[in-house]
């Protein structure tokens, strides 16, 4: 032949070989490292958000209960005062129909 046939086992070949095999396993790995390492950064970002989601909502719902107690009382009370202001007001036209009505001057 005119030009020699390389032989596989020549040293520089199987330097090559090592060098691209290293490559075609590192690659990959640092890839998959870096993938990893993303989907994990990911994850602890989507928690976050969850669990401040989730703090908004526990805030939002005590602030409810902590007013809706106070405004409770507050309209029971104020319903109990009208209620018996209008009985009151009742009791007295029923007993004296004329209370409404302008009374005359005594002087």
């Amino acid at each position: 032949p005119p030009y020699p046939i390389p032989s596989y086992r020549s040293p520089h070949i199987s330097m090559r070989f090592c060098l691209v095999l290293a490559l075609l396993v590192l690659i990959p790995s640092a890839m998959a490292s870096k993938e990893s390492e993303r989907k994990a950064y990911e994850e602890e970002e989507a928690a976050k958000h969850r669990f401040l989601i989730l703090m908004i909502v526990v805030g939002v719902v005590f602030t409810i209960l902590t007013l809706a107690i106070p405004i409770t009382i507050v309209l029971c009370v104020w319903c109990h005062i009208r209620k018996r202001n209008k009985q009151e007001r009742e009791a007295m036209f029923h007993f004296a129909p004329n209370a409404g009505a302008p009374q005359p001057d005594s002087a």
